[in-house]
């Protein structure tokens, strides 16, 4: 059973209407809890998504499941997306257990592979009703090699979502995995030549001013994602609680309360406050 909702037609709602779907990376119950109660609360739509490790840990239909019951008691229009994973086979396994969507990372291949191997898994989940968010540039960590070129980067991303029929595209955008101290350079007139044409994703919006953020929207980013931020919350917040006297049920009212105060700082710097369709 899926949402009834996509993550292609929540995108380009987003684009047409200036604004980003913001994307938090959960953990477990209580930070998905806290992701969709803030954008309920704040009647936002919102992606929640997890990592190749997470799907594994927890299991693709236990975590649809969980995902399913919070969604439609929440009402919000959200979707549930596997993110960065270079294995068909588990992106199969999610879209399979009702995942709408899911970030087959093609860039640990060349150029030619990653066109063949993203078509081959957009054909597959597409029989389950499902989506695919495409990569085939390394979004590095910070502190990581420079990005490449950006002529080439066009040229190059325009071909691959050409050829494999994803539902949105992560290029590098000069962005990085981590929290950020001070804004990078974004490539917006990269973000800006791309969103004519398909949903473009910014990884590593962690640590992002408002500014920064809301020139990342105005060149038509239509999907943002935060991971390391709510990663950082909630072991913080592990720290605090297991250091204080209480109850064991202590733990996930803190970590809903704190990670939802991450999620509530980028919903709003993701312009999506007040969007649910």
């Amino acid at each position: 059973m899926t949402s009834g909702h996509t993550l292609g037609a929540l995108l380009r709602r987003a684009r047409a209407e200036g604004y980003a779907v913001p994307a938090f990376n959960v953990v477990d119950e209580a930070t998905m809890a806290a992701v969709l109660d803030t954008a309920a609360a704040m009647g936002s739509p919102v992606v929640v998504q997890t990592s190749a490790r997470t799907a594994a840990f927890w299991g693709a239909t236990a975590l649809r499941a969980v995902f399913e019951a919070r969604r439609a008691s929440s009402g919000v229009a959200a979707v549930l997306h596997l993110d960065h994973c270079a294995d068909a086979g588990q992106v199969l396994d999610c879209v399979r257990a009702g995942w709408e969507s899911a970030l087959f990372d093609a860039s640990d291949r060349p150029f030619v592979e990653a066109v063949a191997a993203t078509r081959r898994v957009v054909v597959e989940a597409a029989r389950y009703g499902a989506e695919i968010e495409g990569e085939f540039e390394r979004i590095a960590a910070i502190g990581e090699a420079a990005p490449s070129d950006a002529t080439s980067s066009f040229e190059r991303s325009r071909e691959f979502v050409s050829a494999t029929g994803v539902a949105c595209l992560s290029p590098d955008l000069g962005t990085r995995h981590g929290c950020y101290d001070a804004d990078p350079q974004i490539r917006l007139a990269l973000a800006r030549q791309l969103a004519a044409s398909v949903p473009v994703v910014l990884h590593g919006g962690s640590g992002l001013s408002a500014p920064a953020l809301a020139d990342a929207v105005a060149a038509g980013v239509s999907k943002i994602n935060f991971s390391s931020a709510v990663k950082a919350e909630y072991l913080a917040t592990v720290r605090d609680v297991a250091g204080s006297a209480g109850e064991p049920l202590d733990l996930p009212r803190a970590l809903r309360a704190r990670v939802g105060a991450v999620c509530d700082t980028y919903i709003r710097r993701s312009g999506s406050q007040g969007r649910q369709a």
